[in-house]
């Protein structure tokens, strides 16, 4: 799939739940965090092909970017596609894109800066070696 001038290999579907609407009848935008949350997880398990042991070597966010373009409703069916665009020594970047499945609509876009972070001694670490060449490998385009 390519969007934003990106191509992304990885993408899951969500699926909304009842208590993740607000008032509005649309998806609260507090819970897309927990959207991404997951398709990061997803994203380095899938193209690593183990379990992460997150209690050791871990990522944390540095910063986020979300642009809402459309409200997600109850019963749309979505997918959000998951890449790593840039990637340093001890941090990288995450781009997200949302889309409806059954429409092909543009929800929302989003980027994370993401560092490797050791969770024992509480300190920035280098981006595992192996995380890296499973990075590179799989997304081709990451600068």
């Amino acid at each position: 799939m390519e969007a934003n001038g990106l191509k992304f290999r990885h993408c899951i579907d969500i699926q909304v739940r009842y208590s993740d609407i607000d008032m509005n009848g649309h998806v609260n935008n507090t819970i897309y965090g927990h959207y991404f949350d997951t398709a990061r997880v997803h994203y380095f398990e899938s193209i690593l092909k183990y379990e992460i042991d997150w209690n050791k070597d871990s990522i944390i966010m540095a910063h986020t970017e979300i642009d809402y373009k459309s409200p997600i409703f109850f019963h749309d069916k979505t997918r959000i596609y998951t890449k790593v665009s840039r990637l340093g020594n001890k941090s990288f970047d995450m781009r997200h894109v949302v889309l409806d499945i059954q429409t092909g609509e543009l929800k929302t876009i989003a980027m994370a800066v993401m560092i490797a972070y050791d969770v024992i001694s509480h300190k920035t670490i280098e981006i595992p070696k192996v995380w890296r060449n499973a990075v590179l490998e799989y997304d081709t385009e990451v600068v």
